[in-house]
């Protein structure tokens, strides 16, 4: 009996924790980070490639 117990506790700790998150991203928004790469037209691919291509003409050695 103490076993369902406790995982009736452990599972109603993470719904809590769930609704918690969930009242946060209402009250103060959710998260920019998430939303960044929304409405890109640029292929996920291709960011790393960018990232290289600058870095090589900051420092003019291209090292794969």
């Amino acid at each position: 009996m103490s076993d369902v117990v406790y995982v009736a506790v452990i599972i109603a700790f993470f719904v809590l924790c769930a609704l918690f998150i969930q009242f946060c991203d209402r009250m103060i928004g959710a998260d920019d980070i998430a939303e960044a790469g929304r409405g890109t037209d640029s292929a996920p691919d291709s960011e790393p490639a960018a990232l290289i291509t600058a870095l090589a003409g900051a420092n003019d050695v291209v090292t794969p």
